[in-house]
């Protein structure tokens, strides 16, 4: 009797009955968690608990008024234990909520639209070649030849920066080449005697041409022509050089005689 008068003498005395939450449990129902949680709070986060003066640490109590005054004070985001420190304040401040749901249909409209036209959003987007019309005038020493109908005598590179043609000097036949950032048009070597419509190669480098009876061709580099196969005729010669490397060209003696062939 004497140690548990002891005790009770020692002990604060209730506050406007019933404040007092006088255990673990009680204050764990007062607070809608588990007594796990309540012992996690106290430790951490500073709930007021208080303990009787001995050495049981089990006896405890806490004051209704205290734990409200805490929780008022505690921070936002851990309002709700339990849930992420993310997702509480996301859920109760609509302006986060509307300014997070307004980014994600940004994005994805972004989205819809690169995906619709991605030519929008190419990098480097080359600009489109602006048209250009200019007068080109063979040397008087060199004039086009002209036979007044076909063939062509007259080719113009796949990058559009050089023209070759035929041309006639000094009682003969001539391929010239003339780039369109110069204005003198040379003369290629070793094409003398070429009889009609000229064709480059898809790289732009190289030159067919008819001559002598041969289809044959040269480099605008330099070097001597170089003999393809035969071509006898004069009637509607005329070549194409495929990326394939292939040249189909057409030639005939007369004007029922021509066929159409094909040289690697």
């Amino acid at each position: 009797m004497g140690k548990l008068q002891q005790e009770q003498e020692k002990s604060p005395p209730a506050r406007d009955g019933g404040e007092r939450l006088d255990s673990w449990k009680k204050i764990a129902v007062y607070l809608d968690r588990d007594v796990r949680t309540v012992h996690r709070w106290e430790k951490k986060e500073g709930l007021p608990v208080h303990r009787h003066v001995h050495d049981s640490l089990a006896t405890v109590y806490a004051y209704r008024s205290e734990i409200d005054t805490w929780l008022a004070n505690r921070r936002p985001e851990l309002e709700k234990d339990g849930l992420p420190h993310w997702f509480t304040p996301l859920r109760e401040n609509k302006k986060t909520l509307g300014g997070i749901t307004i980014g994600t249909l940004l994005v994805l409209l972004i989205g819809l639209v690169w995906w619709t036209t991605p030519d929008l959003f190419a990098p480097n987007k080359p600009a489109p070649s602006p048209l250009r019309k200019f007068v080109i005038s063979p040397p008087s020493s060199a004039p086009l030849r002209f036979r007044g109908g076909p063939p062509i005598n007259l080719a113009i590179s796949p990058d559009g920066r050089r023209i070759v043609y035929i041309a006639r000097r000094d009682g003969t036949t001539q391929l010239y080449v003339r780039p369109l950032d110069d204005f003198v048009a040379r003369p290629i070597p070793g094409t003398e005697g070429t009889q009609a419509c000229p064709f480059f190669s898809p790289d732009g480098e190289w030159v067919g041409f008819f001559a002598d009876g041969k289809l044959k061709k040269v480099s605008l580099r330099g070097g001597p022509p170089i003999t393809l196969c035969d071509a006898a005729g004069s009637w509607w010669l005329a070549g194409s050089w495929s990326p394939q490397n292939e040249i189909v060209f057409s030639a005939g003696l007369k004007r029922g005689d021509v066929g159409v062939y094909r040289v690697s």
